[in-house]
């Protein structure tokens, strides 16, 4: 996995932040980066990506299963 990421009509997208609870479950937050929309307009955003092993993210298990959560969990682990 690199940093940059490639999406059409979007500016240059890389990753912020990255954290990792074992093979196959990750998150990781992208900077700010433009959208450039159908429509001439332009819309800044951010993503975060979630993939855990095991887990359909729809519903309830999207909201607890986030890229914040995730990386608290870790911080806590570790101390």
């Amino acid at each position: 996995m690199t940093d940059e990421l490639y999406e059409k009509d979007t500016s240059e997208k890389w990753i912020e932040q990255f954290c990792s609870a074992g093979p196959k479950s990750y998150s990781y937050r992208t900077i700010e980066y433009t959208r450039y929309l159908k429509d001439g307009s332009q819309q800044k955003q951010t993503d975060d990506v979630v993939h855990v092993k095991g887990f359909t993210l729809k519903g309830d298990a999207k909201e607890l299963l986030t890229f914040d959560n995730i990386n608290a969990c870790l911080k806590e682990k570790r101390n």
